[in-house]
């Protein structure tokens, strides 16, 4: 270990890490979420189904809501992932 700035910028150079002091990040600015559509129609949707349609047009990526969604229906948190079902 080494507490010397210029044994660290060699060991960067060697090694081909960026040093990220004088490099400047570039950053993207976060994309837009498009709005979710729903896949079916409200009128074909029956009381008994809703937590399955709900579930279904919650997105992929929050796969743990849709887990404990799917298992421990929730109307309040669940339906605020799928507006227009509840």
């Amino acid at each position: 270990m080494t507490t010397s700035y210029n044994d660290v910028q060699k060991f960067l150079a060697e090694n081909k890490y960026p040093n990220q002091d004088t490099d400047v990040a570039v950053t993207q600015p976060p994309q837009p979420i498009a709005p979710v559509q729903p896949l079916i129609s409200p009128e074909q949707i029956s009381a008994q189904d809703i937590p399955a349609q709900c579930v279904a047009q919650i997105p992929v990526k929050s796969s743990h809501l849709r887990r404990y969604c799917t298992i421990f229906w929730n109307e309040k948190l669940c339906c605020a992932n799928c507006p227009g079902f509840c």
